[in-house]
């Protein structure tokens, strides 16, 4: 006996017959089968192995599927800090240290391999000097310098040597004798303690210029000059350096003559460089001719808040 019910009808070409089978229980069998399938795949995936194609003229070697596991071997978003964490443990390490002056020889190394990571890792886009728009977007404005030192700490063997390219600026012959400096900044011949002192680092990237402010117990000191983008280095200004004034209050002595001097001495009034390695909204790295490497931030008070 039939239902008077119509039937719908499933039809297979592995024959040549027409085989009418309900819907519901092909769609069973198909599911059935695509899931059996999977089941195979994830089973054997790792041990199914290509067969080489081979003819008279060349062949194709064979080809293995990964496994899984080989696919997320190197996956591990744990074992890589974020780059805010990263920032936030750089500005905690170097806090209290008096703008680098107080620094060990164990923590300097420290925080140069983490500078390193964030030179290596992150870096800066290479037109960030020729592009004025990005470069007064990152660069211009005040920065509060935080830390200072050398580059390279004696007894201790940094992962990456801090290694410049044409330091010397061809002809511009430019000093590149290393300098232990700790908590001071330097502009040619002339140093300023720097440790325990408001340091205010400014670029002007309409104007081509860089100049520093440090606020000392006597008076206000103020070094500044032009800069041009170096010809070898995209992220290198290279400093002119012709301002020095000593701001005491009641009167400003003004020796920026000195640069004049030293220049015509020189024969080049080109007296100095600094590269900016990494930079953000918040925390800019660089490195000076003499080896310096120095962190500041936007905000002045950025290690009371680390």
């Amino acid at each position: 006996l039939h239902s008077a019910t119509p039937r719908s009808t499933f039809i297979t070409h592995t024959s040549n017959k027409r085989v009418s089978l309900p819907r519901a229980r092909a769609n069973k069998e198909m599911i059935n089968a695509c899931i059996l399938c999977v089941l195979l795949s994830l089973v054997s995936v790792s041990k199914i192995t290509a067969k080489p194609f081979s003819s008279n003229s060349r062949s194709i070697p064979a080809f293995t599927f990964p496994s899984l596991d080989q696919v997320f071997a190197n996956f591990n978003p744990a074992s890589s800090p974020s780059l805010q964490t990263q920032k936030s443990t750089l500005l905690q390490t170097i806090s209290g240290t008096n703008n680098g002056k107080d620094a060990s020889p164990e923590l300097q190394s420290r925080v140069l391999s983490m500078v390193n990571d964030l030179e290596t890792n992150v870096g800066v886009p290479n037109d960030l000097l020729t592009n004025v728009d990005l470069a007064t977007d990152l660069l211009d404005g005040v920065w509060y310098l935080q830390y200072t030192s050398p580059s390279i700490v004696d007894g201790f063997e940094n992962e990456e040597l801090w290694n410049p390219s044409n330091p010397t600026e061809g002809s511009s012959n430019i000093p590149t004798n290393q300098v232990t400096a700790q908590g001071s900044v330097a502009a040619s011949a002339i140093t300023v303690d720097t440790s325990n002192k408001v340091v205010k680092q400014s670029f002007d990237i309409q104007n081509s210029r860089v100049q520093n402010d440090v606020g000392l117990d006597f008076g206000d000191v103020t070094v500044g000059g032009s800069f041009r983008i170096s010809e070898t280095v995209p992220n290198r200004a290279v400093v002119s350096f012709d301002t020095v004034n000593l701001d005491l209050g009641f009167v400003t002595l003004e020796l920026g003559w000195l640069f004049n001097v030293i220049g015509t001495v020189k024969g080049t009034f080109e007296n100095g460089w600094l590269e900016t390695t990494f930079v953000d909204e918040e925390i800019r790295i660089g490195r000076g001719n003499k080896g310096t490497m120095f962190i500041l931030t936007r905000d002045q008070n950025a290690l009371d808040v680390a």
